[in-house]
């Protein structure tokens, strides 16, 4: 499988609690931002979103902030 950017991840939270998956979330989000920046297609902002399936939690990195 050949990956190219930009890259963008959905995460599934576990045990009907969106929150459960903030932490993987936040990780892929950062993990994106370095993958479009070293394939030198850098994005400002990247979106994450963490679900149950019904609830939906979206989210914002800039930087080294999560929004």
């Amino acid at each position: 499988m050949l990956i190219t950017a930009p890259f963008v991840a959905i995460v599934t939270a576990k045990n009907d609690n969106v929150q459960s998956g903030f932490s993987r979330c936040i990780s892929q989000m950062i993990a994106a931002q370095l993958f479009n920046e070293r394939d030198g297609k850098p994005i400002k902002t990247i979106y994450g979103v963490s679900t149950t399936g019904t609830s939906w939690s979206f989210m914002r990195l800039v930087g080294q902030t999560v929004l």
